[in-house]
């Protein structure tokens, strides 16, 4: 029997945080509902959820500040973000830290349901790339496959957290690919060809041992 899936929903906009809760219910999650995001953070440090749901812009802790000190306690734990301000700068910070979509309000329930349905916890994939045109495009990619990407530059050093599935070096020097190859011996490394065949191969097949080990 499957373990139902527990989402955590934090927004400091009551109505709008029961009525996602409620489409989320009618998914067959169990859901829990927290305003202010401090007693949420309380939430995320005692329990494991499948995901977190948060809004950006809160009193106290902001969505990024969430998200961030969640990691601390559970780097495995896969995140959405939603806002009213889909331009806010701190957006590009969330996506740095890795999240399964930044969404837009109106909430667009198609989408936030086909991500947090097909969410796995602990299933992320480094995405290396200097300024690649492509960035966007494979970690729409990444995400389809219910991973979390986490894009980094050939000169950042990856955060603590779970070993990643694989790395895709987009658009990557051959010398900054030598480099993440010596410096990340356990990691496989996939560097980006013109399709994304190679790369939904390789994805496909860690997945499977991804699954495979629980």
């Amino acid at each position: 029997m499957s373990v139902a899936r527990r989402y955590l929903v934090v927004d400091d906009n009551q109505p709008l945080a029961e009525n996602l809760a409620e489409i989320l219910e009618t998914s067959g999650a169990e859901v829990d509902v927290e305003l202010d995001s401090q007693v949420a953070l309380r939430r995320l440090q005692a329990r494991r959820y499948s995901a977190l749901v948060t809004d950006m812009r809160m009193p106290g802790l902001g969505g990024a500040e969430l998200l961030a000190a969640a990691r601390m306690s559970d780097p495995g734990l896969p995140a959405l973000v939603v806002t009213a301000f889909i331009g806010d700068i701190d957006l590009a910070r969330v996506e740095r830290m890795g999240v399964l979509a930044t969404l837009p309000k109106p909430i667009p329930v198609e989408l936030l349901l086909q991500r947090l349905e097909q969410a796995r916890r602990g299933a992320v994939v480094w995405i290396v790339s200097g300024t690649s045109d492509r960035l966007t495009r494979v970690m729409e990619f990444v995400r389809d496959h219910g991973c979390t990407p986490l894009p980094l530059t050939p000169e950042d050093t990856p955060p603590e957290g779970p070993t990643p599935l694989l790395a895709v070096l987009a658009d990557t020097p051959d010398a900054a690919a030598a480099a993440w190859a010596r410096a990340h011996p356990g990691v496989l490394l996939l560097r980006l060809p013109t399709s994304l065949e190679a790369l939904a191969t390789a994805l496909d097949a860690q997945l499977e041992r991804f699954e495979e080990g629980g």
